[in-house]
């Protein structure tokens, strides 16, 4: 989100669209001719392999439909009492778990009229926490994805509030890097701002863009998202492109667009403001003091809500790419994808840390090292997706009916096989209980393998949807493979 102190900041209007024409409209060659936006550094890029870079076909890897009665708090964070955004006194709301509501899968993070004394964290100059009580007029909901990526497609279908002082946004962060892939001020919700940031000791690098529609984007639900990779950052609207920034320019100050000539160029200028770094992925609705916009007055409506109705995070995976994830691994990646993946392939051993997770997304086959340790309380999934394609990875809340076996099936072609099977206890100790999902009926044969491939159990599923496992299984990392008319899946189980 925009701060109140910005270095190097220019912004630059896309222009006036139709609601139903948001004209695909490249604004990079326009970023670069601003000194601020082009900040850049001087790097070394030849002797880099293209299939280091992501490539392949779209695989969809977090999905939150909202389909419950509450946030699920194993894959998202929430804004805790005593922790909240304070930059300069720039927003006034206090972020508080009873503003998030989750009702007739929907999402609601609402912001009202909260007056009262909250206590939140400060710190000594030593760096030691402590708290103290402040007053905050407004309340609101924030929720930040456990789990943090680096590359993929982020998509949200969501409808903004309306009102001065609202400020809702969908964006990611971490690692000193910020990306902004929609925010609103409250007052004009026909302008939709995009930014990228890049945080210093002395405040931000960053330049900001928008695009204006004839209609308010507060009038109806809309599906924004942004594709970002190695080389590039597309953002779309309704499926439809707005705005794309490329990451380097040769020293003739021309985009560099794929890795061949990017490779080619040996040297190039990389944009210091481009994200580089893993990032969670953040929902919001604050409440801006005037910095950014507002702040509220007599004609704001409260409580006001930012109504989500998904969110999806698709990454892609090539069938020719093998991966192995260890302890010089990526620490702050936690979904890896590829045609074959070998977990704990270095000289010491591969330990997954408490409360961390880790998904392995592979197309061919995914091989586990014995030595593998996985802590108490950390998570680990691991997939195989057959058949996995997506045409256009762009098109948006579309039909999807289910054939019986996980795969979803379009007019754009689009097929993914998912997992629907839950074990627990996992981590623990047998027995277990399996919970096949709403495909079971196409569910054939469930067989469990030890580290090295040995078959420790096999049963025959299909006539019911649960299954108790009355098993014991030695200490170590175990395989469920469920077979069907599809295609195979696998779980790992893990015996502490």
């Amino acid at each position: 989100m925009k701060k109140s102190v910005f270095y190097f900041l220019v912004f630059f209007s896309v222009g006036l669209v139709s609601h139903n024409d948001i004209k695909s409209q490249l604004l990079d060659q326009f970023l670069y001719q601003s000194e601020g936006c082009r900040t850049q550094s001087w790097a070394n890029v030849g002797g880099r392999d293209c299939n280091d870079f992501e490539h392949g076909e779209w695989v969809l890897v977090f999905e939150d439909q909202f389909d419950g009665e509450r946030i699920n708090t194993d894959i998202w964070h929430t804004c805790i009492d005593g922790w909240n955004r304070e930059h300069g006194d720039e927003e006034l709301q206090y972020y508080k778990d009873e503003n998030i509501i989750v009702e007739n899968g929907e999402l609601h993070l609402v912001a009202k009229e909260d007056p009262g004394m909250y206590p939140v964290w400060r710190f000594e100059e030593d760096g030691s926490p402590y708290q103290e009580d402040k007053f905050f007029q407004y309340s609101s909901g924030w929720i930040q994805t456990r789990a943090k990526y680096k590359y993929g497609l982020f998509e949200v279908k969501c409808k903004i509030p309306k009102g001065k002082g609202l400020w809702p946004a969908f964006w990611l962060f971490g690692n000193t890097y910020e990306l902004d892939i929609f925010e609103f001020a409250g007052e004009n919700t026909q302008e939709c701002n995009f930014n990228a940031h890049k945080w210093t000791s002395n405040g931000s690098i960053s330049c900001s863009s928008d695009i204006t529609m004839n209609d308010p984007f507060s009038d109806d639900y809309h599906v924004y998202s942004v594709e970002w990779d190695e080389l590039k950052l597309v953002y779309r609207i309704d499926g439809q492109e707005v705005l794309t920034v490329f990451r380097y320019r040769d020293r003739m100050g021309r985009t560099l667009t794929d890795c061949h000539n990017l490779i080619n160029a040996h040297w190039a200028f990389d944009l210091v403001r481009f994200p580089k770094k893993p990032m969670s992925v953040i929902l919001n609705l604050a409440i801006s003091d005037g910095h950014y916009c507002g702040p509220p007055n007599h004609e704001t409506i409260f409580p006001s809500s930012m109504d989500v109705d998904y969110i999806r995070i698709y990454k892609k995976i090539s069938p020719s790419r093998t991966m192995t994830v260890n302890n010089n691994s990526d620490s702050g990646v936690n979904c890896f994808l590829g045609g074959s993946i070998f977990v704990g392939g270095d000289e010491s051993p591969f330990m997954i840390p408490e409360h961390n997770s880790l998904k392995i997304i592979a197309s061919n086959e995914v091989a586990i090292a014995p030595e593998t340790e996985l802590s108490r309380g950390a998570d680990v999934d691991i997939y195989i997706v057959q058949d996995a394609h997506r045409n256009n990875a762009f098109i948006s809340d579309l039909d999807q009916e289910d054939d019986g076996w996980g795969l979803s099936t379009t007019e754009s072609e689009y097929m993914v096989l998912e997992s629907k099977v839950t074990v627990s206890p996992n981590p623990g100790n047998g027995p277990y209980w399996v919970q096949l999902g709403t495909c079971w009926e196409s569910m054939e044969k469930l067989i469990i393998l030890n580290s090295v491939g040995c078959k420790m159990y096999e049963l025959k599923v299909g006539d019911r949807q649960e299954y108790k496992l009355g098993i014991n299984l030695p200490t170590g990392v175990y395989t469920m493979i469920v077979e069907g008319k599809g295609g195979n899946f696998s779980k790992t189980i893990i015996v502490p």
